[in-house]
């Protein structure tokens, strides 16, 4: 009984077996589509050249890019100094550059702080805070916010009285 069924089987199979012709060598899911027409219906490789096939553009050419270095345009700028520093933060008094009469008490996070300045900050100390764009070389521009901490000694009183006494003398001597 095994070998009838597959008699049969093999006989029905023979007369359902696709016919490789020539012209049908290629089934349909083996075509590769190259493009896509203007009805946005995928490109065949044997439609290729039909009428609904996109006309051929020549390439457009994109303009050169400038590689410049990166810079910093600083929109906003204050001087500040460092009131308090506690494990994460500090907090600080900032005046703007431009002259502005106000003071602001702002807080900072430790981690805005580059690490080379990291030792300079302490109760007293003096920075800069500036806020703009940092442009790439390759153009690509992000706003940023840069602190920079003096590296300059402050003055004490002391050192201001002392340096005032120094200046007094000398002008005695000259005779100002």
């Amino acid at each position: 009984m095994n070998t009838m069924s597959t008699a049969v089987s093999s006989a029905s199979m023979e007369a359902h077996a696709p016919d490789f012709t020539p012209a049908t060598i290629r089934p349909p899911q083996a075509r590769v589509a190259l493009g896509f027409g203007t009805s946005g219906i995928a490109l065949l490789d044997d439609e290729l050249f039909s009428e609904n096939a996109w006309p051929v553009v020549p390439p457009v050419r994109l303009p050169e890019r400038r590689v410049t270095q990166p810079c910093f345009d600083a929109h906003q700028k204050w001087e500040g100094r460092v009131l308090d520093v506690d494990t994460s933060a500090f907090t600080a008094i900032v005046t703007d550059v431009k002259g502005g009469p106000d003071e602001e008490e702002v807080e900072f996070d430790l981690e805005e702080v580059s690490p080379g300045d990291l030792g300079l900050v302490k109760p007293g100390a003096i920075f800069y805070w500036s806020i703009g764009y940092y442009t790439e070389p390759s153009g690509q521009r992000s706003r940023s916010s840069i602190l920079v901490f003096r590296r300059l000694p402050a003055w004490s009183t002391k050192d201001l009285d002392q340096a005032r006494n120094q200046a007094e003398e000398l002008r005695h001597r000259l005779g100002w």
